[in-house]
């Protein structure tokens, strides 16, 4: 009877822990992405990311640049420091990537050195579910 117990108490504890991990509230992580950014060159991020729920297509996608070397502070005419946009409609996937890229200037705005920064990446689905903020390293844009 003990055994029965205890091997019926175990099969529980395995299924419930060999379980997907999919939560309501969608998860990204950076799968690749551009830490140096030459002149004329381009940005680009592979974000990958899981949803139960699978409607993160037609949800919203932020990225917000975080600038490490500001002197003086930007001007009111400064590049955008966020990029909000709606994510394309897809078939219902819990798992997939996707791509954020910009070109270089939309970086680059000292003259006389590179500019340094990291970027923030936040997505949004259909039903209002918000990711955790995901970080990416150091990123330089080249001046020259």
């Amino acid at each position: 009877m003990k055994f029965l117990v205890f091997a019926s108490l175990s099969s529980v504890i395995i299924l419930l822990s060999c379980g997907k991990g999919y939560t309501t509230k969608p998860q990204i992580k950076i799968e690749s992405i551009t830490t140096l950014i030459p002149v004329n060159g381009q940005f680009q991020a592979t974000l990958k990311f899981t949803d139960k729920q699978g409607d993160l297509g037609g949800g919203t996608f932020a990225a917000v640049r975080v600038r490490m070397n500001v002197l003086p502070a930007p001007s009111a005419d400064s590049l955008p420091d966020t990029y909000l946009d709606s994510i394309p409609d897809f078939p219902n996937n819990q798992t997939g990537e996707f791509e954020f890229s910009l070109d270089a200037n939309s970086f680059h705005e000292q003259t006389l050195r590179n500019d340094s920064l990291v970027m923030k990446f936040v997505v949004i689905d259909r039903a209002g579910n918000e990711s955790d903020t995901v970080t990416s390293p150091l990123i330089v844009a080249l001046y020259q």
